[in-house]
């Protein structure tokens, strides 16, 4: 049996993305950003200006019985009463099977005042998991993206400023 091990250089070349599409990549980063800061507005205005309160889990449903890769995500269905009297029915979606709650259990909700209906159940995964792993994730894309689409320009302008370089030197000649 043969142990293939490729060169150090030619396995730099097959792991690493093209430069050429870093800039690309550091594009979709700036949008997984900007809409993950977009989505914190919510969370951050319950949390800042919202009222706590508890609700009920009403009722628990599953898309589907099996939990594979097109499973789309379960839904349930909070109701819980404001501090001015009204009721109100939370409908929110849980990740795919994650049996998070059973019917019956006791939550914690943050509503807004003004508005009783623009309500979450108050847990990180409810509230913070999707935007602030937008967010981050993001802005770690625009470091290590912007850092390639930089050396990109940098090899680029290198490229062309040596093509130019050896057209005047043929042209001497």
């Amino acid at each position: 049996m043969h142990d293939f091990k490729p060169s150090p250089v030619a396995a730099s070349k097959y792991h690493r993305m093209p430069l050429g599409c870093a800039p690309f990549a550091l594009l979709f980063s700036i949008c997984a950003a900007c809409i993950g800061l977009w989505m914190l507005k919510e969370p951050v205005t319950l949390v800042l200006h919202g009222v706590s309160t508890t609700g009920r889990v009403l009722s628990y449903t599953v898309s589907s019985d099996d939990c594979d890769y097109r499973h789309s995500g379960d839904e349930y269905e909070v109701f819980f009463v404001t501090s001015k009297g009204d009721s109100i029915l939370l409908d929110e979606n849980a990740p795919s099977c994650s049996e998070a709650y059973n019917v019956g259990d006791t939550v914690s909700v943050i509503y807004d005042p003004g508005n009783p209906h623009m309500a979450q159940v108050a847990t990180f995964r409810d509230l913070w998991f999707l935007p602030a792993g937008l967010t981050v994730g993001g802005v770690f894309g625009c470091l290590l993206y912007g850092s390639w689409t930089i050396a990109f320009f940098i090899r680029f302008r290198q490229r062309r400023s040596s093509k130019k370089q050896t057209r005047l030197h043929l042209a001497k000649k």
